[in-house]
């Protein structure tokens, strides 16, 4: 190699590890810039009023109501709210002086837009749509189991109460607004006795601790057996109840939907 080849050699290779050095040159984090920004939204609870559904299938929201029934005009507060009650008859009971008498609730009927009817559970339906993990809970109490005579006045002139009566819920399940089984977020017993007279309300209906139930939910009284998921029993001794006869008796039912605010968790 010439002398001259040589030196331009060592001038390329000069350059070349220049050009490494420049590349692999880092820069410090003194050198880093940041920069923030918000994004922001104003969260709101839905408003989309909650729909009666029917309990044999309420993921279709097939049109459609119980018969003759609007008994509680989505009573509850903002967000809170007892869709539906079902109302219960008994038909009829014939006493017995030695063994307690036995009635069950007629099922309810699911009617559609052309007028079809479909037995149903009796049941209530609770949505709940406010934000937040607070619980929920419905209660049930009952007046006495009673008859009433008036004059043609209209006024009250003989009262005659059947004592020690009582309504209890039978093989109770929860299922949510898409038919799946929520049972398991709800403390609930195979009987729930609820004697009429009785001033303290019992429980029914209650989310469990370190649970929440966002949604609508359906609370039915034997969803296997639409008939018999509510019974009414009379005692025998019932039977000899001072004037009593042959007529109707009724008792007014009232149903407590309250918020109750989460478990603290441990």
């Amino acid at each position: 190699m010439t002398r001259y080849g040589y030196q331009a050699l060592l001038a390329t290779a000069a350059l070349s590890a220049g050009l490494l050095a420049y590349g692999a040159t880092t820069v410090s984090a003194d050198d880093a810039r940041t920069v923030t920004t918000q994004g922001r939204v104003k969260i709101m609870q839905t408003d989309t009023k909650p729909d009666i559904l029917n309990p044999l299938a309420p993921q279709t929201k097939t049109p459609g109501t119980f018969a003759g029934v609007d008994n509680t005009t989505h009573a509850g507060g903002e967000g809170l709210t007892l869709d539906y009650v079902s109302r219960f008859n008994f038909g009829p009971l014939k006493l017995d002086a030695v063994n307690d008498a036995v009635a069950y609730a007629e099922a309810d009927q699911w009617v559609t837009k052309d007028g079809k009817k479909t037995a149903a559970p009796n049941h209530i339906q609770v949505t709940d749509k406010r934000l937040g993990s607070d619980r929920w809970k419905v209660s049930l109490k009952a007046t006495d189991l009673k008859s009433e005579e008036k004059d043609k006045a209209g006024k009250v002139t003989k009262t005659v109460v059947l004592p020690n009566a009582a309504i209890s819920l039978l093989e109770s399940s929860v299922i949510d607004g898409q038919a799946k089984d929520a049972s398991a977020r709800f403390g609930l017993n195979k009987a729930i006795k609820v004697y009429t007279g009785d001033a303290q309300a019992v429980d029914i209906l209650s989310v469990s601790d370190g649970q929440t139930a966002k949604g609508t939910f359906m609370d039915l009284f034997n969803q296997k057996q639409a008939d018999k998921g509510v019974a009414l029993t009379v005692p025998a001794k019932s039977y000899a109840t001072e004037g009593l006869k042959s007529g109707d008796f009724s008792t007014t039912l009232t149903w407590t939907l309250t918020s109750a605010p989460r478990s603290e968790e441990r």
